[in-house]
């Protein structure tokens, strides 16, 4: 993978979803789509396993830095790394492990696929808020509502995946994964 492109795509894709978060959600419910989940499920999609997990971490670890929760006291917020990125990573690995039995440049694989990764995503993140609110009285987390809103911006996630992923599709041979679009060498791959 050309991780210059990657970096690139997703540092696109972050500044739509901060950039667009508060135009395109729902009411106050604070439903939105995330499209660097999108971005997450097209690499578990197409890159090799080891690359997808590593670039889900990454993009997951800056989900977690760019989201903040208010304290207890409500004076200040707090920073918790690691729920997303876990989350990331656990929701590429399933996408991986699913990506031989479907058709990959179909709009239907991307709406699907995105938003199992973002549900997936968004379990590990209220689990982990949740067990962290136990011990930590700095963290106020209700976690019915909390995920109720996550599930449904799992399933807006979706749906912008109809959009997103064919522009995603488009940009393919940009991110050079080897054995997707050229043949691998040898005589055959001549002809």
């Amino acid at each position: 993978m050309n991780w210059v492109v990657f970096l690139l795509v997703s540092w696109v894709t972050l500044g739509l979803e901060l950039g667009l978060r508060p135009s395109i959600q729902l009411g106050d419910s604070g439903m939105a789509p995330s499209f660097a989940l999108i971005l997450v499920a097209y690499i578990a999609l197409t890159a090799p396993r080891v690359t997808a997990l590593w670039a889900a971490m990454l993009i997951g670890i800056v989900l977690d830095l760019t989201s903040e929760r208010l304290s207890s006291s409500g004076m200040s917020t707090l920073t918790i790394v690691g729920p997303t990125a876990l989350g990331c990573m656990l929701g590429a690995s399933a996408i991986t492990n699913l990506r031989a039995m479907v058709y990959r440049r179909s709009p239907i694989t991307m709406l699907m696929l995105a938003t199992l990764l973002s549900v997936i995503v968004q379990i590990v993140v209220v689990a982990c808020l949740a067990a962290r609110s136990w011990w930590d009285p700095s963290l106020v987390f209700h976690a019915r509502p909390e995920f109720a809103a996550r599930l449904g911006s799992a399933a807006y996630t979706g749906v912008a995946a109809l959009v997103v992923g064919p522009v995603l599709n488009f940009l393919t041979p940009l991110f050079g994964f080897i054995g997707m679009h050229q043949p691998r060498g040898g005589s055959a791959s001549r002809w």
